[in-house]
């Protein structure tokens, strides 16, 4: 009987250890989670809502985990094409001297159009924000010129703390060692305003029609690449598709006010190229 009463605590034993071996894995979204970092992932939250306190941005500003990632780091382009993008840029912002060079005599004819009286002045109220600036306001408006291949970038919102930013910009000069940098500025800008509502607002180059005559697919596909990083970081980081707007980049070149111009007054109405977007 001893012999008995002991095979069957064996058999016992031995079935609740099969039953524990084959018991079901926890699949609860922590478990995944945990699993997948201690396999050396990790995983980021990027939705963006309002009430949401893991997100990389709220409106509401409870962020607890914030990762500032390059947006443009997976833009490919040959350093020829990169440096095109930028002098086209620097052209539609400085005068241009008699001893400056080109690579080419394709964009001449459209410095014999400029203005003599250049760089112009912010309108009044406004605050000037320089090309590779971003800048934020909490009284007057602000202003840029000489958008070519270069982006404008805004963010308005509502703002109940006087002390704070009421709207922000950046001139944003396709050039992929600073690019990254003045991004990550901006964003830290507008998160530190507090603002909220936010929209945001984009004056793009249109590299369809009146474009420079050297222009080609790769200057097309760099500047589109650009925007696109641009819009997809912007609506991160204030959750929310920005407005976009497309101005030619010829007239900007020869100075032709008001085209490459960007504004917003300290209303939070904004203008791109001379056309009000706002409603």
């Amino acid at each position: 009987m001893l012999f008995g009463k002991t095979l069957v605590t064996l058999l016992a034993s031995a079935a609740i250890a099969s039953a524990a071996a084959i018991s079901p894995i926890d699949n609860t979204p922590n478990a995944l989670a945990e699993r997948t970092t201690k396999k050396g992932h990790t995983t980021h939250t990027t939705h963006n809502t309002n009430n949401n306190h893991n997100t990389h941005n709220t409106n509401n500003n409870h962020n607890t985990h914030t990762t500032t990632i390059n947006p443009f780091a997976k833009i490919k382009a040959s350093k020829a094409t990169w440096e095109k993008a930028a002098k086209l840029c620097k052209s539609g912002w400085s005068k241009r001297s008699e001893g400056e060079e080109w690579d080419d005599d394709s964009t001449g004819h459209l410095f014999d159009k400029r203005t003599e009286t250049w760089p112009p002045k912010p309108p009044a109220g406004f605050a000037k924000v320089d090309i590779h600036e971003e800048k934020g306001e909490k009284y007057v408006g602000l202003w840029t010129f000489g958008l070519v291949t270069c982006m404008g970038v805004g963010v308005t919102g509502t703002q109940t703390d006087s002390h704070k930013d009421s709207r922000v910009m950046m001139h944003l000069v396709s050039e992929p060692t600073s690019m990254e940098g003045q991004w990550g500025s901006f964003q830290k800008l507008v998160k530190e305003s507090g603002m909220t509502n936010m929209e945001g607002w984009m004056s793009i180059p249109d590299t369809s029609q009146e474009l420079p005559a050297n222009w080609d697919e790769d200057d097309k596909e760099l500047n589109e690449n650009v925007a696109e990083a641009i819009e997809g970081a912007l609506h991160q980081l204030i959750g929310k598709a920005p407005k976009i707007v497309k101005r030619p980049m010829a007239p900007a070149i020869a100075h032709q006010l008001p085209h490459g111009t960007m504004q917003i007054d300290r209303h939070n109405n904004v203008e791109i190229d001379g056309h009000r977007v706002t409603q």
